[in-house]
């Protein structure tokens, strides 16, 4: 893993981290349905928060594995909009912004 993808992947934990400290994590999965969205963020049968557990961080995390150059993307905004009424959101959205400045 090159010293990119070490970053990257330190901004992921960093996201799973807050989700878990925030209580926005879910220790239940979602149906494959749920799962199946083919709109933009699943926004359809997901929550923002169950989005980046459940579809974001896992196909990041497979990118790595693979050595898959990560394209710039922008979901800062989608979760800072959907999240906004949720205390602390301010330091995932952070974090989301810290991640995607270095790709």
């Amino acid at each position: 893993m090159n010293t990119k993808q070490q970053i990257i992947k330190k901004h992921l934990l960093a996201i799973e981290k807050i989700l878990k400290k925030y209580n926005l994590y879910s220790s239940t999965e979602p149906t494959e349905y749920m799962l199946s969205s083919t709109q933009p963020f699943s926004i359809d049968r997901l929550k923002p928060e169950e989005w980046l557990q459940f579809v974001f961080l896992p196909k990041m995390f497979a990118l790595l594995e693979m050595n898959v150059d990560i394209q710039h993307f922008n979901v800062s905004a989608y979760i800072e909009e959907s999240l906004h009424k949720e205390q602390n959101v301010e330091l995932l959205v952070q974090e989301l912004i810290a991640l995607e400045s270095i790709l």
